[in-house]
């Protein structure tokens, strides 16, 4: 959130955007975005983090990581999973769970191979309800809005029109 120029103290209408790039799942992806440093103070947020410290109350959370836009170019099935090892990519379960443990409120899934002519989300998942956060998958050509509140209620409605398309 920026008030002024000025960067403010994280609070619930920050939006925090995660980008893996085009890799494998990375330990070092996880904790960085686990502890992210809270962006600079601006002096509304810097007087109450005073206050915090001088009536000993703990500083608050990181904000969580709203997006993490994931390369996931190998389905989860056999060859996908050799190929991403040797080619140096994320399978979409991989790419899932680095979203998992970084607790994204929403993940993309992206740069998928271009032998998969089809993606569909039962490609990808089996169940929706095998993770609990909001995911989806790129498509060549669709803009989606990027805010806290179009987060809420699910990753757009993707994955009940992503078959359709």
């Amino acid at each position: 959130k920026i008030l002024d120029g000025t960067p403010s103290s994280a609070d619930q209408s920050s939006f925090v955007l995660c980008f893996s790039g085009d890799t494998r799942p990375s330990d070092k992806l996880v904790h960085a975005c686990r502890s992210h440093s809270p962006p600079q103070l601006n002096k509304q947020a810097w007087r109450q983090d005073r206050h915090r410290q001088q009536n000993n109350m703990p500083p608050p959370p990181p904000p969580r990581v709203s997006l993490l836009i994931h390369e996931a170019t190998f389905l989860n099935d056999s060859h996908g999973q050799i190929d991403a090892v040797k080619k140096r990519h994320s399978t979409t379960i991989e790419a899932l769970d680095v979203a998992q443990k970084i607790n994204a409120e929403a993940c993309i899934l992206t740069h998928f191979s271009q032998r998969y002519q089809h993606i569909s989300i039962k490609d990808i998942c089996p169940s929706q309800n095998l993770y609990p956060f909001s995911w989806g998958i790129a498509l060549d050509g669709v803009m989606l809005p990027l805010s806290k509140r179009a987060l809420s209620g699910g990753l757009f409605g993707l994955s009940q029109c992503v078959d359709a398309l």
